[in-house]
């Protein structure tokens, strides 16, 4: 389903606001906890500043997280929330990002980069042929990474992330 994530960026000196308090109210799986809203939005953070990188917790001090409890970017118990980069987190990621852009607009454009997240996520199960075990696979693709006004991304990039369990 569509998940409508809202951000407004204010910055002040040396401190950076965040809001996503008027992202839409959670109605199905489709949202991310807490956690995963400060994740998406410190990698957002650092694809605009990978010169900063690893990013650290002076970046991260530097930066006020606000959301509305029981909204997509905060989801709350015992409703269920979307795997962890489908759904709203890669919203909240290209939502950063695009914020960052607008603040860049007038200095230096190449630091501007097109939202770089737009996932595929795949989630296979089954029993094993030789084991008989369970197995659980989420399998994420992402695609269109760094591209900026001089520049494209990088062609095929690909990130495969597979986890499995046996019950």
């Amino acid at each position: 389903p569509p998940v409508e994530v809202h951000l407004e960026m204010t910055i002040e000196g040396d401190q950076v606001t965040m809001d996503f308090s008027k992202s839409e109210v959670m109605v199905g799986p489709s949202g991310v906890s807490y956690p995963a809203l400060l994740s998406a939005t410190f990698d957002g953070t650092l694809h605009i500043f990978s010169h900063l990188a690893p990013l650290n917790n002076g970046i991260i001090r530097s930066i006020e997280v606000k959301t509305t409890p029981g909204t997509v970017v905060d989801v709350q118990r015992p409703t269920p929330c979307a795997a962890y980069c489908a759904g709203a987190y890669e919203k909240v990621d290209a939502c950063v990002m695009a914020c960052w852009a607008q603040a860049f607009m007038g200095t230096d454009a190449k630091r501007i980069y097109a939202g770089t997240v737009n996932l595929q996520n795949c989630t296979l199960g089954g029993t094993h042929p030789d084991t008989g075990l369970p197995y659980v696979s989420y399998i994420w693709i992402e695609g269109g990474q760094g591209a900026r006004p001089d520049s494209d991304g990088a062609s095929g990039l690909m990130m495969l992330f597979v986890s499995s369990a046996g019950n």
